[in-house]
């Protein structure tokens, strides 16, 4: 079965309405019954957040609570759980040291080394910077050039940003490393400049960050290849450092230690970015993949190299994909090109491709969305999961196998994508949907201060002998007023007294007193032990809105979907 198959965890939901009108309001009574489909279990798999591949080892983000695992080759410490033992299957990053009580947000991966930004949960005060693996060129950023088989803080200017500048993004080459500050948009970078991918005009190399040029000011996306990189800035592609097989994309195959551009055809808006050792490739607004440099192994379409951006595919749906590069192969969602050796196109064979080609999606990855991919150097890994939601999502990876980096278990190659184990990987509460509740509540004409509300009654059965507890949780709720008028009901209220021009919910028999605060979190309604006999959980459940004025009748359609928590 794949993961984004619901007959074991789908709630079906029944409805019965009834409305009664009072002078000032009126209330709506909602019976919602959401049993779990007989014998079924609840998804307890964890959900995977983010992904990273480097030279031979791959880590990825899991669960909301950022816990990050690695696996494969581990000769420098890129697992970064205190060995250089390498690992086929997922190992917990050492978090014992300076990422104790940390949550990793974001995570990159070089060739030997691996980096993330970690800092205090909802809060991006204090995002900072770690690295662990490869030092030699001082990739890690911690004014040495020693390994570390544990996470190090990276220091210089990135330990001492001016208030309101939070780092946002970081990027792994091959043994370059840099940061986006996203509030002032400058960009840092440390570790290897010999051939001036910095773009600082010099190639001199750091072990600690140093400040770009301000032509590299609010970068929304980088690429590091073996020795130049690429940035998109206001969806412009801009390229330093080594050129002679073209990897720069400006028409010219030579090196440049600041900044060029990278003409497109059609003068198209660039999204993404990627980089393969000797070349580079970009996504545009309408769905066109270009790519450029070295075609040594047919990754440019077999033509002969290019140092001009060329078109590859045009996907023709305007709709983006996520795209990445290893050595000698890219992948634009579900397809690769390039290198395939090892079979890291995933298409079931090892033989290159110097067209698209479609990865096999008959086995574990079918019927699944790429949400996105890291590509190593000869093998790739996907997030991939159901298209309308990340409650299923997990990594998926092709190619080299010898040091354990497709995570499976295994140190055997496979040219088809294959599951990454997570047995060792600790789960957390998984989100699996209930239903959505649709319903039109109208308000009649109401001085100030007085709230309409609207009650569900909601009942869980899990059928299900495995003690789960469920915790049944809002996730968002919408309301919009149908008059044409602009009053909008916004759901920003906080516990306590239900506020004005806000919604809230409450649980009990009767109408709360206190209210609890609908925002892009979901929020505690209901928990208990799932019963075992069909008996189930039920609770009430009430919703309200307070408004500050209403000058003619207004019907507010509002939508509340729900989703249930599980865990043994």
């Amino acid at each position: 079965m794949q993961p984004n198959e619901r007959s074991d965890n789908y709630f079906t939901l029944k409805r019965a309405v009834g409305g009664f009108a009072l002078s000032v309001a009126i209330g709506v009574l909602l019976t919602n019954i959401l049993p779990v489909v007989a014998g079924g279990t609840l998804n307890n798999t964890p959900v995977a957040k983010a992904i990273a591949a480097g030279g031979a080892h791959a880590c990825a983000i899991y669960n909301t609570a950022g816990q990050v695992y690695c696996w494969g080759e581990n000769d420098r410490g890129q697992l970064g759980n205190g060995t250089n033992i390498d690992s086929s299957v997922p190992v917990a990053v050492d978090m014992s040291g300076l990422l104790s009580g940390l949550t990793v947000k974001k995570v990159a991966a070089g060739f030997a080394h691996t980096c993330v930004i970690a800092g205090v949960a909802n809060s991006t005060a204090s995002d900072a910077v770690y690295c662990w693996g490869a030092g030699d060129k001082g990739q890690l950023g911690n004014g040495s050039v020693a390994d570390s088989n544990v996470p190090v803080a990276v220091g210089g200017a990135l330990m001492s940003l001016s208030a309101g500048e939070v780092v946002g993004e970081v990027y792994a080459g091959f043994a370059t490393t840099c940061a986006v500050v996203v509030s002032g948009g400058a960009t840092y970078c440390w570790g290897d400049n010999d051939e001036g991918q910095y773009g600082n005009n010099t190639t001199t190399s750091s072990n600690t960050p140093v400040l770009m040029v301000s032509s590299w000011d609010n970068v929304s996306d980088l690429a590091i290849g073996m020795n130049h990189t690429c940035a998109v800035l206001n969806m412009m592609v801009l390229c330093s450092g080594a050129g002679a097989d073209g990897q720069l994309g400006n028409q010219s195959n030579n090196d440049s230690l600041t900044p060029v551009t990278v003409p497109f055809v059609g003068h198209d808006d660039v999204t993404s970015i990627s980089a393969g050792f000797f070349f580079s490739c970009a996504m545009t607004t309408r769905a066109l993949f270009y790519c450029w440099g070295d075609d040594s192994s047919g990754q440019l379409g077999g033509n002969g190299g290019t140092n001009t951006a060329t078109l590859l595919k045009d996907f023709g749906d305007e709709k983006s994909r996520p795209i990445a590069s290893g050595y000698a192969h890219s992948c634009a969602g579900f397809e690769c090109i390039g290198e395939n050796g090892s079979g890291q196109l995933g298409d079931g064979t090892t033989v290159s491709k110097s067209a698209m080609t479609a990865v096999d999606t008959s086995g574990v990855l079918n019927g699944l969305t790429a949400k996105s991919i890291s590509a190593g150097f000869d093998f790739t890994c996907w997030i991939a999961g159901g298209a309308d939601n990340d409650f299923y999502d997990a990594v998926y990876c092709t190619g080299a196998g010898v040091d354990g980096q497709l995570g499976d278990n295994s140190t055997a190659n496979s040219s088809v994508p294959v599951a990454v184990d997570t047995t060792n990987v600790t789960k957390e509460d998984v989100y699996i949907m209930l239903g959505t509740s649709e319903d039109a509540i109208t308000l009649s004409p109401v001085p100030n201060g007085n709230a309409d509300v609207a009650s569900l009654d909601l009942t869980v059965v899990t059928n299900n002998s495995n003690g789960y507890n469920l915790t049944i949780k809002t996730d968002e709720v919408n309301l919009v007023c149908g008059d044409g008028n602009s009053d909008k009901i916004v759901p920003q209220s906080a516990d306590g007294s239900l506020e004005t021009n806000a919604w809230g919910f409450g649980v009990g028999a009767s109408e709360p007193t206190a209210w609890k605060g609908i925002e892009a979190s979901a929020k505690l309604i209901a928990s208990g032990a799932a019963a075992t006999d069909d008996s189930g959980i039920s609770t009430k459940v009430w919703f309200g809105v307070k408004v500050d004025y209403l000058t003619a009748v207004c019907n507010y359609s509002g939508e509340v979907m729900f989703s249930a928590v599980a865990t043994i």
